[in-house]
């Protein structure tokens, strides 16, 4: 589990535990790129693509072209 701020600091959040909930790598990465979605700031997008990196390559090591994170951030909300 990771720590989210829910208001993320970019933002004027702070360190408080009102303001931090627990989500999956997953779930983080997804939960910037709505943010990303929803206020343009380029630090959730460049969080999202950090923590859901893994998520788009194979086995093997090579970035899957059927998964990319852009296909993927049309879908969301």
């Amino acid at each position: 589990m990771e720590k989210h701020h829910i208001v993320p600091k970019h933002m004027g959040g702070i360190d408080h535990p009102l303001n931090i909930m627990e989500l999956s790598r997953e779930d983080h990465g997804w939960a910037h790129l709505i943010l990303h979605k929803l206020y343009g700031h380029k630090e959730d997008l460049w969080a999202a693509h950090l923590l859901l990196e893994s998520r788009f390559v194979d086995q093997t090591g090579d970035n899957n072209p059927a998964r990319t994170p852009e296909a993927d951030r049309k879908n969301v909300v």
